[in-house]
Parts: structure tokens; sequence; C-alpha cells
């Protein structure tokens, strides 16, 4: 990387005054923002690199990778014409899985990872045993509850 500075959010390169070879660092930083906005992976919780990504092609890299992915666990893994490029997720990344047709939902808590579904039972199911759904209005509540299957 050509760049010591980077954004805070998506640790997008940044230009110095007098850089040379701008154009690395302005081409990894589009490359980044392909990889995060709008994500979408093929897979989740994979801790090897396929044989013969196309550029583009993205995974959520598992909790014990290996080869060209060793050090990246949990991380966005995106095959581009240089070679893999890494995005570390930051607390409410949310991407599109391909193979599972669901999102995942980055939490930052034991490796990150969870469906969005999960994650929104989860925080639901709390409300309700804490008696504090934020709805206050009471058709939506027992809506929920039913859903829930809670009477």
């Amino acid at each position: 990387m050509m760049s010591d500075m980077h954004t805070p959010r998506l640790a997008l390169p940044l230009l110095q005054p007098g850089q040379a070879q701008k154009e690395m660092t302005v081409n990894e930083a589009v490359a980044r923002l392909d990889i995060a906005v709008q994500g979408a992976v093929i897979a989740a919780a994979i801790d090897a690199p396929p044989a013969n990504p196309d550029p583009g092609d993205c995974w959520i890299v598992g909790s014990a990778p290996g080869g060209d992915w060793a050090g990246h666990a949990h991380e966005i893994a995106g095959w581009t014409h240089s070679g893999w490029l890494f995005v570390r997720p930051r607390e409410g990344t949310q991407l599109w899985i391909g193979s599972t047709g669901s999102f995942a939902l980055f939490t930052g808590v034991r490796g990150g990872w969870a469906s969005s579904m999960e994650n929104y039972l989860s925080r639901e199911t709390k409300w309700l045993a804490q008696g504090a759904l934020p709805s206050r209005n009471r058709r939506e509540d027992r809506r929920l509850m039913r859903r829930l299957g809670q009477r």
C-alpha cells in the first residue's frame, strides 16, 4: 500500500502530497469501495480461498482461514485483477449471502457474523423478556408476539 493515511471507517487509502504513483492508491480505494458498498458475497464462513475466483467475487472469511486468507479471520475477501483484497467489517456491516439467500450482519461479538433474522429475533426476544417492547402500538406488539410464539 502506498499511503500511511487511511479513512477511519473503510480504511480507504488517502493520497499524500507529492506521492508518486497516485493511481495505485486511488485504484485500491475504488476496489475497497467495490467490495464494501452494497455488499454481496458468494458464501460465508469459508476458511480456504477458492481455486478459480472471478474478479469481483467475495466471501466472508471463516474463523480459521488458511492459504492466502491466513490472518484475515471474519474479514470480507474480494478477488481483484491484482489478487486478494480484504476489508475489515465494522459493527453494523450487512452483506447479502448468495448461497443461502439471506443476509449476514456483523455484530463484532465472537467473530461477529450472524444472520440478520437471528439478530432481530434475539433482540425482540430480549425486549419481550424485559417487558419493554420499543413499539407503543398494541396491535403491532400482539402480531410480533404471535410471530415469536408468545401469547
